[in-house]
Order: C-alpha cells, then sequence, then structure tokens
C-alpha cells in the first residue's frame, strides 16, 4: 500500500490522467464523450487520494490501490496500441503521452507488491521508535 501526500499524487496520477483523458478525447472523440473521458482518466487518482491507508480497513485500501492500478495500466496500454494504429497522430500525441509516465510509478510499486516483488509494509507509514524512552511504571 502507497500512503504518499497529495502532492505526490497530484504529480503522479494527477498528470496520468491529464495524458490519458487528452488522448482519449482526441483520438476516440466520436466513441468518447467528455463525460465519459472524465471518470476514466481520473479514477485512480480518486482511489489512491480517497482511500488512505488508517482511514479504511487495510484490506479495502489494498484492493482499491491495485484495481487503481490495473486501471491505470490497462488504459495507458489501450492508448499505446491506439497511438501505434492510428494513422494521422495528432501533433501533439508524445507531449501527451508522455504526461502518463509519471503515473506508472505508483501503479507498477503498488502492482509490484500485490506481485510479492516489494515491501510488505506501507509506504510513508514510517514510525520513528524513540530508543530513550522510559518504560512504563509498571514494569
Amino acid at each position: 500500500m502507497l500512503n504518499w501526500s497529495i502532492t505526490k499524487y497530484k504529480f503522479t496520477l494527477g498528470l496520468g490522467a491529464l495524458g490519458i483523458g487528452a488522448l482519449l478525447s482526441i483520438l476516440w472523440r466520436p466513441i468518447f464523450s467528455p463525460l465519459m473521458v472524465l471518470p476514466i482518466a481520473i479514477l485512480p487518482f480518486v482511489l489512491f487520494v480517497m482511500l488512505e491507508p488508517g482511514d479504511f480497513p487495510d484490506k479495502v485500501v489494498r484492493f482499491c490501490q491495485i484495481f487503481g492500478s490495473v486501471w491505470y495500466l490497462f488504459w495507458v496500454i489501450v492508448l499505446a496500441i491506439g497511438l501505434a494504429l492510428e494513422p494521422n497522430l495528432p501533433a501533439d500525441w508524445l507531449f501527451l503521452f508522455s504526461f502518463c509516465g509519471p503515473g506508472l510509478i505508483p501503479a507498477v510499486w503498488v502492482l509490484g507488491q500485490a506481485l510479492g516483488l516489494g515491501p510488505r509494509r506501507p509506504i510513508g507509514l514510517e514510525e520513528e521508535v524513540d530508543t530513550h524512552a522510559e518504560p512504563p511504571p509498571w514494569q
């Protein structure tokens, strides 16, 4: 599970949502209306920001982060395939697709943890241990 600040999520998943939303609305304008593009693009960002470890049970947060990561990766892959197959690419396609890159950091990290490839502790919840604290009076 990730427990980053909202600023880190804005610069990773927020930029990714902008890139996904812009490319979906440019490439498949006849298929996706703007009202469909918005939820598709911002769902991972909303799941990571609204469901924080400590506020909800760990299983719920872990499931939602894994779902948001799979959702994000699915749409990035769909956009990559769509860009590869598109004969008339928009002039700014590379710039917009580069916005999807930072969002891959939390998505790949969460999926790596889910597959057992990373640490199992929540990132960002490191507890400081006071080694000089006195024991309680009953000990």
